[in-house]
């Protein structure tokens, strides 16, 4: 009887421990996944701001452009001079320091 009284001490204490490597295990897999999820928006976050500004960039390239073909475009209406006017010149060098 008594031998079985240590067996089953010993496998009660094997299991404890195994349990407790099991919940370390565990903390471990959710403190990555949290991690991983938090990554994951970041990215996704990230290119989303990529996206606008690749948009915001087609733009500004569009108007410089049109402004060394001497189009200027103000409030929707298209402008049409004989080559970029020193405004105009300004004012894409504003645009283009603005801080973002």
């Amino acid at each position: 009887m008594s031998d079985q009284v240590d067996n089953l001490q010993r496998l009660i204490r094997d299991l404890v421990r195994e349990n407790a490597d099991l919940r370390t295990k565990l903390t471990y897999a959710e403190d990555a996944a949290s991690k991983g999820d938090l990554a994951r928006q970041n990215a996704s976050g990230m290119e989303i701001r990529i996206k606008e500004l690749e948009d915001e960039n087609k733009e500004l390239r569009e108007a410089l452009e049109g402004m060394m073909k001497g189009q200027v475009i103000e409030d929707g209406a298209v402008t049409v001079r004989s080559g970029p006017h020193p405004e105009d010149i300004l004012r894409a060098h504003k645009v283009l320091t603005k801080p973002t």
